[in-house]
């Protein structure tokens, strides 16, 4: 912040307000005599840090370090970038001073605070990896091992005890970060993280270690799917079992049950009574239910409630509900595959309940049943009444529930075609032609010759045929029209003819 103020205008802040040896700050100043090159005047000036030694004794007094020299703009501002010199102390109250050519001496505080210490993630489970950093300890100092501890229980640092990684060391400001994680074992609730420090004094840091983590599998399903819930070690804490005489059970009563969101699962989603046994092992199939609560995604908790009053919560991620259809281009009469994952899923031991609907530009043109996992594949035909060169909406609906997807299929518009399209004389020539009129009777012409063999060739009830004509030996070599008459009608395309 801005600490005593010599000058009746000038004021400066710095950003962040504080900071640790070695670290990089800056400072902005306003108020200052303005710089006027036209009337020849610069305000110069001169920027100190000075920092506190033997704070608070009789013999306490400041250093001076130069942090540089800057000239006032033309409307009395300035700013600095600088490095809090490594000299001072932590904590320790300093001062910046700013000596102008023009103005008054103007003394700001600059505070270096205490070691801190700051964890990431505050919230944890038991076996939870942290990234711990600590700001404020000696510039190259390593920590020793067993120097962090949770509630009085060392945590590993890397580099130590067979633990993965170099040794932490901190940086030139006096800062380190290294990873670890929360024992297992560790209490619920608030618990402080405390680093020595080698003044002998502590840095610490208050956490909160959650209830007990319950493993869910698979992490990512679907409503209606089938899901296990387990855990090795539920009631262990500190390392032992809190109740060693006998084993006991999620009952399924009011105070011992299964739920998901707060909201207690019943049968046929969960069958009770599931048994933990003394060592904390339990293992049970949990349906996901398949209402409001699921059928919008997210992520949902599980909660689970022992006889003896313990919790544990494990969370499931819910799939959305996408399609994919392919070819998502192509004509009246095609057959298109469309898949979708993330849909409600059908129990596998139980009669199929959910049933997929697709519907084409509001023509039903398929269905289909999910499967387990909550996916489904499925072909139609695209509809002779589809429009040429037109873009149709596909819409997936579960029936008697609120999903519905929604894709596009894309009709082309009218083509002809032939394969190869360079083709010596006596050859085949396959013709292909697309978006005609429904039965209607198809010539082919190559050049100037009818090339139709008997049997007569008619469109399909989509407008689609496929003609096969051998080039005559009378055709020239050269580019040539290949034409086909529909209904009085003819349209053209090219070939190139070989010898």
């Amino acid at each position: 912040g801005v600490g005593a103020v010599n000058s009746p205008m000038a004021t400066a802040e710095f950003e962040p307000n504080n900071g640790y040896p070695g670290e990089p700050s800056e400072v902005h100043g306003n108020g200052f005599f303005a710089s006027n090159p036209e009337i020849d005047v610069t305000n110069k000036i001169e920027v100190a840090y000075r920092y506190t030694v033997n704070q608070g004794k009789k013999s306490e007094h400041h250093i001076a370090v130069l942090l540089g020299k800057v000239i006032a703009d033309g409307d009395g501002e300035l700013s600095l970038a600088f490095t809090i010199p490594e000299a001072a102390r932590v904590p320790s109250r300093n001062e910046v001073v700013f000596t102008p050519t023009h103005g008054n001496q103007l003394v700001v505080r600059h505070n270096v605070p205490r070691p801190a210490i700051e964890v990431e993630p505050s919230k944890v489970y038991n076996s939870d990896e942290i990234e711990v950093t600590v700001k404020g300890l000696p510039a190259a100092y390593i920590l020793p091992g067993g120097s962090a501890t949770l509630d009085g229980i060392r945590l590993p640092l890397p580099g130590y005890f067979g633990i993965r990684g170099d040794k932490p060391l901190t940086d030139a400001s006096g800062s380190v970060t290294f990873v670890t994680f929360i024992p297992q074992g560790s209490s619920p609730g608030r618990s402080t993280l405390r680093l020595d420090h080698p003044n002998g004094s502590q840095v610490s840091r208050r956490i909160q270690v959650l209830s007990h983590r319950i493993v869910v599998s698979p992490g990512s399903a679907v409503p209606g799917q089938v899901i296990e819930v387990s855990s090795t070690d539920f009631g262990i804490l500190n390392g032992r079992v809190l109740d060693s005489r006998q084993p006991t059970e999620i009952s399924g009563d009011q105070d011992s049950y299964v739920g998901m969101d707060g909201i207690k699962l019943k049968k046929p989603d969960v069958n009770y009574p599931i048994g933990i046994d003394r060592r904390g092992a339990f293992s049970f199939e949990l349906r996901l239910p398949v209402d409001g609560s699921t059928l919008n995604g997210g992520r949902i908790e599980i909660q689970i409630t022992d006889a003896l009053g313990r919790t544990g919560t494990g969370h499931v991620s819910l799939e959305e509900p996408e399609i994919t259809i392919y070819p998502s281009d192509s004509h009246r009469g095609t057959a298109v595959t469309i898949s979708g994952d993330g849909f409600p899923a059908n129990h596998p031991k139980l009669e199929p309940k959910y049933m997929i609907e697709v519907d084409y530009s509001d023509i039903r043109v398929t269905t289909a049943r999910t499967n387990e996992t909550g996916s489904f594949q499925a072909e139609f035909i695209v509809p002779s009444d589809a429009q040429l060169d037109s873009a149709n909406q596909i819409i997936v609906r579960v029936a008697d529930l609120s999903v519905e997807v929604e894709a596009e299929h894309t009709v082309p518009d009218q083509y002809l075609s032939v394969e190869p399209g360079v083709v010596s004389t006596g050859s085949e020539l396959m013709v292909r032609g697309a978006g005609f009129p429904a039965y209607a009777q198809v010539l082919v012409q190559v050049g100037h010759v009818w090339v139709v063999p008997p049997p007569k060739v008619f469109t399909d009830e989509y407008g689609n045929f496929d003609v096969s004509v051998v080039i005559p030996e009378s055709i020239l070599p050269g580019s040539h029209r290949i034409i086909a008459q529909v209904q009085g009608e003819s349209y053209k395309t090219e070939v190139v003819v070989t010898p």
